[in-house]
């Protein structure tokens, strides 16, 4: 605002200099002048940040050393400006990239620029199921840990276009692609815990995400359609990662009409209106990176994961918690994301009188897991069975999403005058509850016996 105000004033003293009697060579002479005084005014400034990225990103006092930085889209537009700015805080950059040739050459102008940064090209076409599962296979045996996770790639498409796989193409890549990638990194993020960070427009708000259609196939298609719709998916996306995940800080960012190579895919009208009456209303890339460079690396970010912000502003957007959910589920259907997963975790069940015990064995993860435990939990209570108990003991692995089902069961089951009791006997258990913070939902039982005399069972008599 400061540069817009500077050159503004600029302007509007040209044109105030003239006088009535003033000859019309010395009025057009001011204007101009004016013009372009306030021209290189808002230049200068939008340049310095653009070379500093100050005053909003310090790079005196932030450090990203040791932290492993991924940006997809990182070959053009914010994307590259954001991995540039990531390089100078220190980070490992890893730059996801379609096409890696041109991950190339942003590596090496980034290494021109600070000869000193560690830069990666790793391919990940975020339209290929296969292609993203490759490039987390590779970013997982080379660095365990991540702490920053930037979603900026993106795309628009004039006509209905599905990919390989059969998903619409602007879903995919806005969305789906991410959804899959974050999901095949978990651990890693978990281990750094890290910051996702999800370029989202301000046009989600005028979104529909019909799950029923979601790759238009009764609906009719259209351009603006489909990116509001992907724009909402990105946002539905982040607050579900946000309630599922409470280790990572995910977070959903408009940083401002940002001129970059998108305008290209529109019609010659839209355009045109850009680079003419819309001009002012767009700055260069380099500037639109700086609310993302804030939120990936602003040592004291507020708690203001699941939330949307606006350039810098926190916005009041609520996501709508079932659709999210829903859409979540889609995604865990088109890529099929952990069904090897699935196949790890294990479930018995006995019944107690009126109380249902079941033990979990193996790894309790992501949603072909979780989706195994809702459905017998679902199963219970629709027979009328809402007092259960689950032994935790034998898991070998939980990771968030597992937690996340773990509470969603227990605020289900109370809302329907039904009960869930913990079991966790051992101290490992019971630090890993602490870690997860699990111990603020439930006060774990030592033993079965513990937790059936709650619900009033003298004896363990199999029924």
């Amino acid at each position: 605002m400061p540069a817009w105000a500077l050159a503004m004033s600029a302007i509007f003293l040209g044109a105030s200099i003239p006088t009535a009697q003033s000859s019309g060579w010395f009025i057009t002479l001011s204007g101009a002048a004016g013009g372009v005084l306030g021209g290189i005014v808002l230049g200068a400034v939008t340049g310095l940040v653009a070379v500093r990225l100050r005053p909003w990103v310090d790079e005196d006092r932030w450090s990203l050393d040791g932290e492993v930085c991924a940006v997809t889209g990182a070959n053009s537009g914010i994307g590259r400006e954001v991995a540039l700015g990531l390089a100078r805080l220190g980070g490992t950059i890893v730059l996801l990239v379609r096409r890696p040739a041109e991950g190339e050459r942003v590596r090496r102008s980034i290494l021109a620029a600070h000869p000193h940064a560690d830069v990666s090209v790793v391919a990940c076409d975020l339209s290929d199921v296969r292609s993203i599962r490759r490039a987390a296979d590779e970013i997982l045996a080379r660095w365990p840990k991540l702490g920053v996770l930037v979603h900026n790639a993106g795309a628009a498409f004039p006509q209905r276009t599905l990919t390989a796989d059969g998903i619409e193409a602007t879903l995919a890549i806005d969305a789906v692609g991410p959804f899959l990638l974050t999901s095949l990194l978990q651990r890693a993020l978990e281990a750094g815990r890290a910051r996702i960070v999800m370029l989202t427009g301000v046009s989600h708000r005028q979104g529909i995400l019909d799950t029923d259609d979601l790759h238009f196939a009764r609906r009719p298609y259209g351009l603006l359609e489909a990116n509001n719709q992907a724009q909402q998916a990105r946002w539905m996306f982040i607050s579900e990662l946000a309630r599922r995940a409470p280790r990572l800080t995910a977070v959903a960012v408009h940083p401002g009409a940002v001129l970059t190579e998108s305008p290209a895919r529109l019609p010659l009208a839209g355009r045109a209106v850009i680079h003419t009456v819309a001009r002012l209303a767009f700055v260069r890339p380099e500037v639109g990176a700086i609310p993302v460079l804030r939120l990936a690396a602003h040592p004291y970010i507020p708690e203001i994961t699941g939330r949307f912000v606006e350039r810098f502003r926190v916005q009041q957007d609520v996501a709508d918690k079932e659709l999210a959910r829903r859409f979540w589920a889609a995604c865990a259907a088109m890529t099929s994301s952990c069904r090897r997963c699935a196949m790890s975790l294990n479930i018995s069940e006995r019944r107690i009188d009126d109380v249902t015990v079941l033990t979990l064995a193996g790894r309790l993860v992501l949603d072909d897991g979780d989706a195994a435990l809702r459905e017998r939990v679902g199963a219970l209570v629709g027979e009328g069975r809402s007092q259960i108990v689950l032994n935790v003991h034998d898991l070998t692995y939980m990771d968030s999403c597992g937690i996340g089902v773990l509470v969603d069961l227990y605020h289900s089951l109370r809302q329907r005058g039904g009960h869930l009791k913990l079991v966790c006997p051992s101290d490992r258990c019971r630090r890993v509850l602490a870690l997860t913070h699990l111990l603020t939902v439930f006060d774990p039982y030592e033993s079965e016996d513990a937790a059936l005399r709650s619900f009033g069972v003298p004896a363990l008599t199999t029924v």
